[in-house]
């Protein structure tokens, strides 16, 4: 589960970097707004969700568990989905 844990953390370090190289390109272009968009970014971030919860279905009993979900609701929030980031921070609260 560790390997997991790191390669979810990968992910969302490639996608920042995407998001990055998005919004400078944007600068660029000179128009400097934070609203970028970025496809690569959020494929990246599906994955890091999709690894997160690879790690939580294959590992409940998983030391760092809770993390885990932590950091699949912070990727929700990210992208947008805040209801499934709700549903992930309330099944955080009621399991730990």
């Amino acid at each position: 589960p560790d390997l997991y844990m790191r390669l979810a953390e990968l992910y969302t370090e490639r996608a920042k970097f995407a998001w990055l190289l998005a919004y400078e390109r944007q600068k660029s272009r000179g128009n400097a707004t934070r609203a970028v968009e970025s496809p690569e970014a959020r494929l990246l971030k599906n994955m890091a969700i999709g690894t997160y919860d690879r790690v939580l279905r294959e590992f409940p009993a998983y030391k760092k568990a809770d993390q885990a979900m932590f950091l699949q609701a912070h990727e929700y929030r990210e992208l947008g989905e805040f209801e499934e980031m709700r549903k992930t921070y309330e099944k955080l609260i009621e399991t730990y």
